[in-house]
């Protein structure tokens, strides 16, 4: 079962079964290695052509269902929202490398770790989930 907590305006808290959301995962490849962008240090991964990668999808998208199947914020029904989905172009997961996770990985690595959904974004009438980085390794 999925809990929220109210942030700030435009960031809710999400849990599940009172839990941190986290997804594991092993042997993906990074299209680009590590990035910069907006003054932040990404990486995105490609969950095409792998079952590792089909099932981080398949617990993302599940996520995001259950998002729209439950009203958050009373006042706010996300059904009415934009989702601005976290896997791109259907292929490519993009996760928020914290300061104090120090890595370097090139074009073509594959990457094992651990991610956690820590909250959702919402702005307008748009939404999305946050992911950020806990473990990641060649």
């Amino acid at each position: 079962m999925l809990s929220y907590d109210f942030i700030k305006k435009g960031e809710i808290k999400i849990k599940k079964n009172g839990m941190d959301i986290e997804i594991e995962f092993k042997n993906l490849v990074t299209p680009n290695g590590v990035e910069n962008w907006n003054n932040k240090q990404i990486i995105n991964l490609d969950l095409k052509d792998s079952n590792e990668g089909y099932n981080v999808k398949i617990e993302i998208q599940y996520l995001e269902h259950e998002i729209v199947k439950q009203n958050i914020i009373e006042g706010v029904d996300f059904k009415d929202f934009k989702l601005c989905p976290l896997i791109k172009l259907d292929r490519f997961i993009r996760i928020n490398i914290p300061d104090d996770l120090n890595v370097k990985f090139e074009k073509g690595d594959k990457i094992s770790g651990k991610i956690i959904i820590p909250k959702i974004w919402y702005f307008g009438k748009q939404y999305g989930l946050f992911c950020k980085a806990i473990l990641l390794s060649k």
